[in-house]
């Protein structure tokens, strides 16, 4: 090995580990305790929080996109939204369709492609109703899963409410 090779490859190993090094956590054996989906509502910082605290099935309306996460609770208490890196299915796509994984090589079926663009995917987790009814969601990672009712209803027009800012 020329001295040109051998002092790239020591300055390349240097870096990995100055970098490693910067990473918070990196080698302290904190690994995946637990897994939850929650809707992304007002309701998401209170159900981060406290892990013990019941949520309830995610609330669709037919004509609106919504999305759902997949929040990672690590042995050290940490905790991380790892959404788009999960694999999402849907128990009734009639009902509701889910994209999965942010990923160019997952298959088309698993992800949900924007209407009206060209090669363009909704992130993971996102929620695209398709009619009234009830499914259960399913979020897998790092082979654990985690689920979340959900209902999708019409919006009743006389439901909403506008008041002045």
């Amino acid at each position: 090995m020329s001295i040109f090779k051998r002092n790239v490859l020591i300055a390349a190993s240097a870096g990995a580990a100055l970098l490693l090094s910067a990473c918070n956590g990196v080698g302290s054996g904190s690994k995946p305790e637990s897994l939850r989906v929650l809707p992304r509502d007002g309701n998401l910082a209170t159900a981060l929080s406290d892990p013990s605290a019941p949520v309830s099935a995610g609330r669709v309306y037919t004509c609106l996109r919504s999305a759902v996460g997949l929040y990672v609770t690590f042995t050290d208490g940490s905790i991380g939204d790892f959404s788009t890196r999960a694999s999402w299915i849907s128990g009734d796509k009639s009902v509701v369709r889910v994209s999965s994984v942010d990923d160019p090589a997952t298959s088309a079926d698993e992800r949900e492609p924007v209407p009206g663009s060209d090669g363009l995917f909704y992130a993971g987790g996102t929620l695209i109703p398709v009619a009234p009814g009830s499914t259960v969601l399913t979020a897998t990672y790092l082979g654990m899963s985690a689920t979340l009712p959900v209902n999708v209803v019409a919006l009743d027009l006389n439901d909403l409410v506008i008041e002045p800012a």
